[in-house]
């Protein structure tokens, strides 16, 4: 049974029964999660003691706590968390004795009033239950199916939209997926903003996990997954790693992306490759470089191109092999031309050597028409 309020000879009588207390301090200098906890039927409002009434805050006794089965709460296992002042909660005093009082039990209601600091029976500090919630549960709104002024609104203005995709086309992050309706949503919400759901409604099945700064991890009903980090994100893996997508991949990077591998890499693609670079491009290669094409090969440059080669370079066809331009320039201490008939044919030449020029052959025609 929950007692009712009435005055009590505490001296005598053996406390039974549940009381309902509120929470004046919870700042347990052992920190065993202990709390003092003014009791309605036992103590009064009053804080300051006069020769008939009045306790104040830090003279309650320290109530301690029962926690959750799991783990059974001893050396560290368990669920542990402390109410916050202003909280109520439901205690009962163990044997009966007055200064043997256990909390064990939260008690929601319909905030009406602001805390008075003066009066027992309120947050000596002033600051729960908080004030922009007046005049409705204590329940969390999410938990209510209410989204306003919640980690819903905030994850709804604060989208990325229009985020560019290679190949063409972008995409938006997506609005939340909330839709609970009461009472099928878990919730979890801390003081300092975290807040944890496990939604059960109907065609709105989901779990997020939100923290102040807007990262969440959400899923909705269809197990569609946004994973949003508002700050700097660290992926190690001390094994392998494999990663799979069914359909499409699309990595967007506003500022420098690199890569490192200690290892060999190997690329294949069962479709075409495009590589698309607004500025420049500079590969290094500190081995060979071997590129096999089996169909045609095509180089477009704009500007100037130079190679230089520091060893031999042997380039062969076995088809027509042709070079044309405004004016070709072949430089060498020796250029031969061997195997098989040679035909050089120019609308206007000219050859200069510093040296020799040797022209062998069984017959060589030097005509003009």
């Amino acid at each position: 049974m929950i007692e009712t309020y009435r005055e009590r000879n505490t001296n005598t009588e053996n406390l039974t029964g549940f009381y309902r207390g509120v929470v004046e301090d919870n700042k347990d200098p052992e920190l065993r999660g202990r709390v003092r906890a003014r009791i309605f039927g036992i103590h009064t409002a009053l804080k300051v003691k006069t020769e008939i009434e009045g306790i104040p805050t830090n003279e309650l006794p320290w109530s301690e706590p029962c926690l959750p089965i799991m783990e059974g709460g001893v050396s560290g296992f368990g669920m542990f968390g402390v109410p916050v002042q202003g909280s109520h909660v439901m205690i009962f005093f163990e044997n009966g004795n007055l200064f043997q009082p256990r909390y064990f039990a939260s008690l929601p209601g319909v905030t009406s009033t602001v805390p008075d600091r003066a009066k027992g029976f309120n947050d000596p500090d002033g600051v729960y239950p908080t004030t922009h919630r007046l005049g409705e549960p204590d329940m969390h709104r999410l938990a209510r199916g209410i989204s306003a002024q919640t980690s819903v609104t905030t994850k709804n203005s604060n989208r990325d939209t229009g985020v560019a995709q290679a190949g063409g086309g972008n995409w938006d992050e997506p609005v939340s997926p909330y839709g609970t309706v009461y009472p099928n949503n878990l919730v979890l919400a801390t003081h300092g903003g975290i807040v944890m759901e496990f939604d059960s409604t109907p065609r709105s099945k989901r779990f997020n996990i939100y923290h102040p700064s807007n990262t969440f991890i959400e899923c909705d009903n269809d197990g569609n997954l946004v994973i949003k980090n508002n700050g700097t994100r660290y992926n190690i893996t001390k094994g392998s790693e494999k990663i799979y997508a069914k359909i499409d991949r699309h990595v967007t990077v506003d500022g420098i992306q690199g890569h490192i591998t200690g290892g060999d890499k190997i690329d294949e693609m069962s479709s075409n490759h495009l590589v698309d670079v607004v500025g420049n491009q500079t590969v290094n290669i500190g081995g060979a470089q071997t590129v096999g094409v089996t169909g045609a090969v095509q180089l477009t440059v704009g500007g100037t191109k130079t190679e230089v080669i520091t060893g031999a370079v042997a380039m062969t066809s076995s088809s027509t092999f042709g070079i044309t331009g405004t004016a070709v320039t072949i430089t060498g201490t020796t250029i031969a031309l061997v195997t098989g008939a040679v035909t050089m044919t120019f609308a206007a030449t000219g050859m200069t050597s510093a040296s020799d020029i040797i022209i062998n052959g069984n017959i060589v025609h030097l005509n003009k028409p």
